[in-house]
């Protein structure tokens, strides 16, 4: 149907992937992109686009000025989009979207960006693969070539510009000051001046081209992290909170090795050689001084970096190490307080801190002592320059000029050479960083294959299924759901049951697709989970955890989670559903109350009931419930209860419970002991089994 879109951009991209046959849904493009309002803009469009196999470059060539052959082709102008498909004379046949194909003269649109989408090459299991994830770096930093480009031809004018000042002194000490030419004295200052004009004018430029380019490789990278970090599995996530955090952390000294001056350091050290020949032109051999220092400079530093090498990967080691201890501390406050054990964690944390102190203390030894040999060298350079000047100027080889100029010149070929070590302990900060990174980025993600190899029914029955599926939490060698088997039909509702530590959660997280099995499969609706969209089957899923979240903002924003266009009658009816308005419908804030940070500022029972809300908003067909009313009073749980009973369409419902009064709800119970099931069968049955003799003990 025709009319107004809600989202051009992403529809133009659907309609070219469908041109080059390309199969995928706007869920998967869309799936993980930090859309605003829900919408892609402009600065999405090239990723987008590559998300639905296509290769999105930017042209600077009005669409007049294409030929027919590079048609079809993309316009975008004004938050409007058109797809170019042919020319017929002065006139354009475009796609719109909401408007369909029509013609439209090809001056109005020549103002419009132009954007070439063509299919990504397919390569099948035949040709060999290779890791993307090994150039993550690389592929960030060779978006800013041509803005590197002209910061290299900025350097190279203003090491030009730099031996002007030396052949100034020359001059004035060798031709003006002897002969009183005061004429000629005001012509060379002007030039200089003019000159230092220019090399600041330079200078100002080349640092900014240098921020530009290192803002741009900043949010290419970040995005890169946050992406791996929002996609891995979480059975691949590492086990400390707060190490995890300070190792996408560490892209932090990443970035700041890339925004400093280190790239104009590498970019000036080829000059010293240039600044070597004047010296060798001007004073001869005085010029194998600064060159000698410098090798001796950089033999110092690379005999310093095995030490510094092991001593910043120390600190790196304790500082997550402490990172981990503070967020484990602040996480559990409340029991720490409880049991009175502030005492041994303080002492934990003095350790700690002892431990990392320690370690920085040695690591700042090592880049002093690079310090202090750069300002020797520095010293040793003036010194020898004078001494080496002396001798000469007393055989007539040198003028006072040309020793002035020459030990200026030394100074400028020592800079690029002592910020060079300088950078080594940087250097091998970021090195760290990048280790950790790429260890982070290859963290094995939910979707391995391509979106557009996923499939993506127009409905979802509900039914699910467990194939003998065993799971083990790394780095733990009993697996917690042993050689199971279970199926269930739509429309079921069901209970699982069973001891703490039973696998009962594991199992609906499994269900859900959170954790993989590591043998057997997971089916839904007959078909492994694997081969259906994530996107999809996440859209057509609810899930109450029982370790319920809540992220800082509003019980709206908590509602409406992964859901920006959600409407009022939408949000009004799983709020109502789920009990939330019964504590919310008096109070003046009502659905826009601050629920502060995990929703500390609710109670349990409040939490569980957005959560649930959460959960119910897009009417799934499959409803996951692990201890849904665990923290709520009698009254809230049998609103709950007649809700499940009453929902339109009837979902399937799994929950974990236990509590017997939630068994009211259900059809079927299932008794997991061990990570296997015990008892399978009706309400009733079941129920007589544990009258007789308990397999289980049921809590509550």
């Amino acid at each position: 149907m025709q009319g107004i879109v809600h989202d051009p951009l992403l529809a133009i991209v659907e309609y070219m992937a469908r041109h080059y046959r390309r199969t995928i849904s706007t869920l998967e493009i869309c799936a993980g992109l930090p859309l605003q309002n829900g919408v892609l803009d402009m600065s999405l469009f090239g990723r987008a686009a590559y998300r639905a196999g296509l290769n999105a470059n930017q042209l600077g060539t009005p669409v007049n000025m294409l030929p027919d052959a590079a048609l079809p082709c993309v316009l975008l102008a004004d938050q409007q989009a058109w797809v170019v498909l042919r020319r017929e004379q002065e006139q354009l046949v475009v796609w719109q979207p909401g408007l369909g194909e029509h013609v439209v003269a090809q001056g109005k649109l020549n103002h419009a960006t132009v954007w070439m989408l063509t299919p990504l090459p397919y390569v099948d299991d035949r040709a060999p693969s290779y890791d993307n994830q090994a150039h993550w770096l690389r592929r960030g930093l060779a978006r800013s070539v041509p803005i590197y480009r002209d910061a290299l031809l900025a350097s190279l004018m203003i090491n030009l510009l730099a031996i002007v000042l030396p052949l100034f002194t020359m001059n004035v000490y060798d031709r003006v000051v002897p002969n009183q030419a005061f004429y000629t004295l005001w012509v060379l200052v002007g030039g200089v001046v003019f000159a230092l004009a220019f090399d600041f004018a330079l200078r100002h430029v080349r640092s900014a081209l240098i921020d530009f380019a290192a803002k741009k490789t900043d949010i290419y990278l970040s995005s890169r992290v946050m992406e791996s970090v929002l996609g891995c599995r979480l059975t691949s996530r590492p086990a400390s909170v707060g190490a995890f955090i300070k190792q996408v952390g560490e892209y932090e000294s990443l970035r700041d090795f890339l925004a400093s001056m280190t790239l104009t350091t590498l970019v000036d050290l080829p000059f010293s050689v240039l600044f070597l020949a004047v010296i060798a032109w001007l004073a001869g051999p005085l010029a194998l001084i600064p060159f000698f220092l410098i090798l001796l400079l950089l033999g110092y530093s690379l005999w310093l970096q095995p030490k510094l090498k092991q001593e910043i990967k120390s600190s790196s080691q304790q500082n997550q190490q402490r990172q981990a201890q503070l967020a484990e501390t602040v996480a559990a406050l409340e029991s720490i307080k409880l049991s009175g054990a502030e005492s041994m964690l303080q002492w934990r944390w003095e350790q700690a801190t002892a431990a990392l102190g320690s370690a920085s203390v040695r690591t700042r030894m090592l880049m002093n002592q690079l310090g202090q040999m750069n300002m020797l060298v520095q010293q040793l350079n003036t010194v020898l320059t004078v001494i080496g000047g002396v001798y000469l100027i007393a055989a007539g080889d040198l003028s006072m000029g040309g020793l002035i100029a020459a030990s200026m010149l030394g100074g400028r070929a020592l800079a690029p050479g002592m910020q060079l070590a300088g950078l080594f302990g940087k250097w091998e900060n970021a090195r760290e960083a990048h280790i950790t990174l790429s260890n982070l980025l290859s963290l094995p993600q939910e979707q391995q294959s391509s979106a557009s190899q996923r499939l993506q029914p127009s409905v979802l029955h509900g039914a699910l299924s467990l194939r003998t599926v065993s799971f083990a939490y790394p780095q733990m060698p009993q697996p917690i759901i042993n050689e199971l088997s279970l199926s269930i039909s739509a429309g079921e509702r069901i209970a699982i049951i069973g001891r703490i530590g039973a696998g009962k959660s594991t199992l609906l997280r499994m269900l859900a697709g959170l954790y993989q099995p590591d043998k057997g499969q997971v089916l839904v609706d007959g078909i492994h989970s694997e081969q259906l969209s994530l996107s999809f089957l996440r859209r057509n899923m609810g899930m109450v955890l029982q370790d319920q979240s809540l992220l800082y903002g509003t019980i709206r924003d908590n509602i409406a989670l992964g859901c920006p266009d959600l409407d009022d009658d939408s949000l009004l009816r799983a709020a109502e559903r789920a009990g939330v308005m019964n504590f919310v419908r008096d109070d003046p804030q009502g659905l826009h109350k601050a629920v502060g940070e995990g929703g500390a500022w609710l109670s349990g029972g409040q939490r569980q009931a957005v959560t649930l809300a959460r959960a119910l908003v897009r009417e799934p067909k499959i409803l996951l419930l692990d201890e849904p009313t665990s923290a709520m009073d009698n009254r809230s749980e049998q609103w709950v209860k007649d809700m499940l009973l009453s929902l339109p369409g009837k979902p399937t419902i799994v929950i974990n419970t236990h509590k017997m009064s939630m068994l009211d709800i259900v059809d079927r119970v299932i008794v997991l002991e061990a990570g296997k099931i015990v008892i399978d069968g009706s309400k009733d049955a079941v129920l007589q089994r544990l009258s007789e003799g308990p397999v289980v003990r049921m809590a509550g």
